[in-house]
This record gives structure tokens, C-alpha cells and sequence, in this order.
């Protein structure tokens, strides 16, 4: 097996790793099947400046995350919602270039690439990135693989070759942007037969000048990613994988609600995870309510509670505060299956905004996250007509959310997706109806309304199981986003790159 490459060759230049990319090998090594093509034509992205790039003007969100990390991964992404196409990461963190592979030469495993590709003709079965990504295997099941690991890898060239024999023309496919769509920027080897597209007139590489970087100069927002979950039980959730999800997602800031145990219940491995700092607010009631904080960065401070003893004997509610915002994370009351709690949730609502006003009073960035334990509007439930006398969609419990965004709170997920039905967050598990997706949504991330700005994505993660709930989360900038403009950041990029 031929040597992979390290670390250290991903963080070099893009520019310069894409040349060397030029007659290495890329290998997987899935279903006990190894497979292997010599690279022989790439596409460089580069990062916040490049208009052809997914994370042109630092954007950050689930799908480019990965190109936000160190050199050296796999950026895996679907096109036409079906054909997988393969990324090198490289630079170092928060740089967020890539090196698109766009044809191999078929080497090693070619009768397995066949039978993937149901195609016997060997001169077609890698010379395009969607035929390459089928004929290895790669799928966006890959996306984030660490590319020193031994699923997938790339290979140095058994010999360099003559750069007389590298060419450059335009990127393909990217008529939209403008004027980095006449950048060179796709390299070749011109007399290899499996080049997906040669052009009459490409340009010997060497007669290209390319940018160069400085990595000092460049200074992108970090962005970080806030996750709320109802576990309706933390040690039912933990029975079910809970500390395995925790460990694959790594979210920096982790809000529980409805964790219905007290430390004392608890192994080790669970109330303080490795590589987080962990805060618990149980109920006075065991196997009742409660929350809890798992955070990566230490906050500057902790709070449990509203500073109501009515309230705060159920274990509500955690409050911590950070250098950019203050994070409050709730678990609000339920109305009872008869109504009976709806004037305590009510009251309850009134003092939790009490709080947040008054912690924007003091000059903190407020966010709030949790299961409020109302669905909004009507878009916001699978049966807003059959529930209209049930708490969680009753007309005073939804005139507090009313009285939210009044106040000048944001909901973030409806502000990124206004219009978009069928996103829900709880189904009821008594009638099965996650499988019908008849459900409801009843966790939040809230914003005040100047910040809202930092947010650059919010999403469900409906496919995570094991509560009655799913994950909720936000992508949130809590750099220099709110000092530097859009065009400030792209000014940084171009004096860094001499262009």
C-alpha cells in the first residue's frame, strides 16, 4: 500500500496542493474493497473570496462545517439531490477552501468500480466527479472523514510530473460567478485520456500566475454551533446512544430539557462528558423536569433559576453568559393533559421574559433555546384545527410567543425559513406519529432582534431519535461579524491573497 500523505501536505497553499495533487493516488477502502485512481484533474475553491465557492463570504452552515476545519478532510456534498462529489479540505482552520477531484485514471480495483458503475468500459468509469465518487464508493456518508485515516486517502505520485504536461482553463459549471468564472482554475494533465473536459486553448499552468497566501491576514468570523433536546430522560437517552451522538456532532454548546434525574443517578461519563464543562439543575421532585449545560468553552458565569422559588424548585431553566451573548436555556411548564397547569405555564412565560428583558437591560445579547411547549401558528403542527382547546396551541398560550417577537425577540428558524411546513419537533410516541410525521413544533432558538445578523444557520435534526423530541440548533458567529461587513471581510481575504 503506497504511503499516505500527512497532515502537514493539506495546510500548504491550496493552490499548491491542488498542483501536487496532479498524479497522486486517491484510495478507499470500503466493504473490504480497495480501490484506487490516479488524480488527473482538480478544481481549487478558494474559501471567502471565491464567488464559485460554497463558503464564498465566510458562510458557514451544516452542509460547508467541515471546510471551516484543518486541511485534510473530506467535503462530501450531493448535486441534483443524487450524485456525490469529493473535496479535499485544505489550509488550516477557518479557511475554508477546497479542491474539487473532477477525474481519476482507474488503477487499482478496477473490476469492483465496474460493478459499481455497472459500466464495463474502464475509459469511463472515473473521468467525471460524480462517475469517480460512484466508482470508489464515496458518498456523503464520508463527509468529515479524516483523510490520514484508512477509508479514504490520497497517495504522493510514484513520479512528479512534468509540469510541461499541466495546463489550466476555466472551472466548469460555475457561469454564475462572474468574474471568477474566468479564472484558471481548473489544472489538468492534457495528454490523459480520462480529463473529463479539455479545451482547445488551455493555458500551460506554469504561465499562470496564481494568488498567494497569508494566512495572518485572514480573519474570518469563528462560528460555533448551539443545540437544544428535550431527552425526555437523560438516562433513557444515554441507554440509547446518547454519549456516541454527542461525541460524532460535538456541538460547542449543549442545552437538555427534561432530564428527570439528580447527579447522585448518575454515572460519571454522563454528568461531566470529556471535553465539556457540564452544569445540572435537577427538580426538588426526583424523576421530574430539570436541565442541563454541557459547553466546551468555560462561561463566564452560571445561573440556575429565575430567582423564583415557585419556578425554580422544578429546575427550569440555566443561565450562562459569555463574552458575545447570554444563553438562557428552559425547559417551560406544560399545561396538563386538562388544562389545569396553563395559568402556572402562563405565569411562569411572564417571568421568563421578565428575565430576558432584564438581562437586556444590562447589555447582553440574549438568546434563549428550549421546549416552550407551544407551537407557534398554525404551519408549526401537523392538526392546528383539532387542537385548538389543547394546551400547547391554545390562543393565550400562543399570544406569550406573540408578545416574544413584540418585544423584540427573533425566532430563528422561522426567519430563515418563513414558509416552510411540515418541521416539527415532537410527535407523540402513543401514536406513532413520527412515522407519519404528524407532529408538532415546540423547541426554539430565539435571538434578540440586533443579533439576529450572527445567526447563519438554524436547523431540525429530525433523524435523531431516542426522545419523543429532536435536537433543535443554530450556527452563530460570535467574532468580529458584527464589527466587519460583508465586503470589510472580503477586503481581509484579497489583501491576503495579493490578488
Amino acid at each position: 500500500m503506497r504511503k499516505k500523505y500527512e497532515r502537514d501536505f493539506y495546510l500548504q497553499d491550496t493552490f499548491e496542493v491542488a498542483k501536487q495533487l496532479l498524479g497522486a493516488y486517491l484510495s478507499t477502502y470500503l466493504d473490504g474493497h480497495l480501490t484506487s485512481g490516479m488524480i488527473v484533474e482538480v478544481e481549487p475553491y478558494i474559501g471567502g473570496i471565491d464567488k464559485a465557492s460554497h463558503s464564498y463570504q465566510g458562510r458557514r452552515t451544516q452542509r460547508t462545517e467541515i471546510q471551516f476545519g484543518p486541511g485534510g478532510h473530506a467535503y462530501v456534498y450531493l448535486i441534483y439531490g443524487m450524485y456525490s462529489q469529493f473535496c479535499v479540505v485544505t489550509g488550516p482552520e477557518n479557511v475554508s477552501d477546497v479542491i474539487l477531484i473532477r477525474a481519476l485514471e482507474p488503477t487499482d480495483g478496477i473490476d469492483v468500480m465496474k460493478q459499481r458503475r455497472n459500466q464495463s468500459n474502464k475509459n469511463n468509469l472515473t473521468n467525471g466527479p460524480g462517475k469517480l465518487c460512484m466508482a470508489l464508493g464515496i458518498t456523503t456518508e464520508l463527509y468529515g472523514e479524516d483523510l490520514c485515516g484508512d477509508k479514504i486517502w490520497i497517495a504522493p505520485p510514484d513520479t512528479n510530473i512534468n509540469p510541461d504536461r499541466i495546463v489550466a482553463a476555466k472551472r466548469i459549471g460555475i457561469d454564475y460567478a462572474e468574474e471568477f468564472a474566468d479564472k484558471l482554475w481548473r489544472f489538468y494533465i492534457k495528454d490523459n485520456e480520462f480529463v473529463s473536459k479539455k479545451v482547445e486553448h488551455a493555458v500551460p499552468l506554469s504561465e499562470i500566475e496564481l494568488p498567494v497566501y497569508d494566512y495572518s491576514k485572514i480573519q474570518i468570523p469563528t462560528t460555533i454551533s448551539l443545540i437544544s433536546w428535550n431527552v425526555n430522560g437523560i438516562r433513557s437517552i444515554q441507554k440509547n446512544g446518547f454519549l456516541n451522538w454527542l461525541s460524532n456532532t460535538k456541538p460547542d454548546i449543549l442545552c437538555l430539557q427534561e432530564t428527570k434525574a439528580e447527579i447522585s443517578q448518575l454515572s460519571s461519563d454522563l454528568t461531566q462528558p470529556a471535553g465539556y464543562y457540564a452544569y445540572w439543575n435537577s427538580a426538588k421532585r426526583r424523576g421530574y423536569s430539570g436541565t442541563a449545560l454541557l459547553s466546551r468553552e468555560e462561561p463566564l458565569s452560571v445561573e440556575f433559576g429565575l430567582g423564583i422559588a415557585e419556578f425554580d424548585q422544578e429546575g427550569r431553566t440555566i443561565i450562562a453568559e459569555y463574552p458575545d451573548f447570554t444563553l438562557i436555556s428552559c425547559y417551560f411548564p406544560h399545561g396538563g393533559r386538562d388544562n389545569s397547569r396553563v395559568p402556572f405555564k402562563l405565569a411562569f412565560y411572564e417571568a421568563f421574559l421578565a428575565k430576558c428583558e432584564q438581562l437586556r437591560a444590562q447589555g447582553r445579547t440574549a438568546i434563549f433555546c428550549g421546549d416552550v411547549n407551544t407551537a407557534h401558528k398554525e404551519i408549526d403542527l401537523a392538526r392546528p384545527e383539532s387542537n385548538q382547546k389543547n394546551t400547547g396551541f391554545l390562543h393565550e398560550e400562543r399570544a406569550w410567543l406573540d408578545k416574544v417577537i413584540q418585544a423584540g425577540y427573533i425566532d430563528t428558524f422561522r426567519h430563515f425559513h418563513p414558509n416552510l411546513s411540515g418541521q416539527y419537533t415532537w410527535w407523540s410516541v402513543r401514536t406513532n406519529a413520527r412515522e407519519r410525521n404528524v407532529g408538532w413544533r415546540l423547541d426554539y432558538f430565539f435571538i434578540v432582534a440586533g443579533a439576529i445578523e450572527k445567526v447563519t444557520d438554524t436547523f431540525i435534526m429530525s433523524e435523531v431519535t431516542g426522545s419523543d423530541h429532536c435536537p433543535v440548533g443554530i450556527l452563530l458567529n460570535v467574532e468580529a461579524r458584527r464589527e466587519s461587513t460583508i465586503k470589510e471581510i472580503e477586503s481581509i481575504y484579497y489583501q491576503a491573497r495579493l490578488l
